[in-house]
């Protein structure tokens, strides 16, 4: 054999055992799977089973080549996990295991990360579905290392809230500016009941821990003042009629005043696609919110006595005075 032959002979063999490597999934897995499902928090805790002992080195890469090492102990034989930071809509990750510097495996998954505050991100594409991931059965996959039980007292804050048997894993969600106390206290089933609408019974995998849309009850058992008030009033906001706080709320935590999921003039305008165009066709003359606190100066966004959830009657008076032309 001549030595140019066998130099390509040799190098055929090692790209084929590369390419060998690469596609023997099952020796690295994430698991349980997260692949084409979908998520309404943007950190998600990746947990990967390592079937091969010879990994030295575990890391998680996204799609814009962000790049999140996974630290191996010795507390979990052969099981890893890492939070991760997704953008909303679609997200590719791939989780590559090492040989030494070599890289000898790695698995890819899609998620997608939805939101209620954004029109474009509240429905995931047909492939995407829902993903639970505290039934029994998934939790036996933690239970050797971790306690996967409920250990909080009813409303009693945990001293160092490291104590609490959620905080590893989910510890990520109450990182943003402002806190939600339930949050920030780890008293995690005061929402997550486990409850779930009517309408969504078809869920086959259901969560012990999920929480249902229609959150009403559960906010107004802290905010009773606000129903009180709210119900007094003429008229009110549909999520606020729906119970469903969390449209426009992040229960856990956010950078923006009142855990709002953005600021409030572009939550509003997210829903209100019309009055966004009567923006841009007024050019530079400019409402008073749009100078200031944005459409919450003139509107309050839960309920009011007067017409568009306005806040004062004079507004209301203002508003028909031009409709007549005067």
């Amino acid at each position: 054999m001549s030595k140019i032959i066998k130099k390509i002979f040799i190098s055929t063999i090692m790209v084929s055992t590369t390419f060998s490597l690469l596609m023997g999934a099952e020796s690295i897995e994430i698991s349980p799977s997260i692949d084409k499902k979908i998520f309404h928090e943007q950190y998600v805790s990746v947990t990967v089973k390592l079937n091969n002992k010879n990994i030295s080195k575990v890391l998680i890469v996204t799609d814009k080549n962000e790049h999140y090492p996974i630290e191996l102990t010795t507390q979990c034989d052969n099981v890893c996990s890492k939070i991760i930071k997704l953008r909303l809509g679609e997200n590719s990750i791939r989780v590559e295991g090492y040989i030494g510097e070599e890289l000898a495996y790695e698995v890819k998954n899609e998620l997608y990360c939805a939101s209620q505050a954004f029109r474009e991100y509240k429905e995931a594409p047909i492939k995407y579905k829902e993903r639970f991931f505290h039934t029994d059965k998934n939790e036996k996959l933690c239970a050797e290392c971790h306690d996967m039980s409920n250990n909080e007292q009813k409303k009693v804050a945990f001293v160092d809230v490291k104590d609490s048997n959620c905080f590893v894993c989910h510890k990520a969600i109450t990182l943003d500016r402002y806190a939600h106390a339930p949050s920030a206290n780890w008293l995690c089933t005061s929402c997550h009941t486990g409850e779930i609408e009517n309408k969504s019974k078809n869920i086959i995998e259901k969560s012990k821990f999920i929480a249902p849309k229609q959150i009403a009850s559960a906010c107004f058992s802290c905010h009773d003042k606000n129903k009180q008030s709210w119900d007094t009033k003429k008229h009110k906001h549909f999520p606020v009629e729906a119970g469903m706080c969390t449209r426009c709320h992040n229960p856990h935590s956010s950078d923006n005043k009142m855990f709002l999921r953005v600021n409030s003039s572009f939550l509003c305008l997210e829903c209100h696609a019309d009055k966004k165009l009567s923006q841009q066709i007024r050019g530079n003359s400019k409402c008073p919110g749009e100078q200031k606190d944005g459409c919450t100066e003139c509107h309050n966004p839960h309920a009011s006595d007067y017409r568009f959830l306005l806040k004062s009657p004079h507004v209301d008076k203002k508003i028909d005075n031009n409709i007549k032309g005067k």
